[in-house]
């Protein structure tokens, strides 16, 4: 019950790294979203159902997650979704970004190669 009311009152379909904290948001909320930056280094996705990792607001490279490169604008006006996952970006095993944003953001040539194991949470 309380999951959904998590994703009506305030995730609004988001993803919980993208969303801003409204000024009438409660307490409990605006603290936990002030947590979001202490906690974000420590979790981290592992690569295996890439089905589940989110490429865009998910850790899963040592280059963080891309959503601090690449902009919601880019994203839309390259016509590639929000909620992309990792396995929809992947051909032959490679990571496929638009060619103009790996020269725009040098970041992007220092993603490592894919290594595809379990989803794992580092605390």
């Amino acid at each position: 019950m309380r999951n959904v009311m998590l994703q009506n009152d305030y995730l609004c379909g988001r993803n919980i790294w993208e969303v801003t904290v409204e000024n009438n948001a409660s307490w409990g909320w605006r603290k936990l979203m002030k947590l979001r930056d202490m906690v974000r280094p420590r979790i981290w996705h592992y690569l295996g159902n890439v089905e589940n990792t989110s490429v865009w607001y998910d850790t899963w490279d040592k280059v963080g997650p891309l959503s601090k490169t690449v902009t919601r604008r880019q994203i839309y006006n390259a016509h590639l979704s929000n909620e992309a996952t990792v396995a929809d970006m992947v051909v032959n095993g490679s990571l496929q970004l638009p060619k103009e944003w790996v020269h725009q953001h040098a970041v992007l040539n220092h993603i490592s190669n894919l290594t595809l194991i379990q989803v794992v949470l580092i605390v």
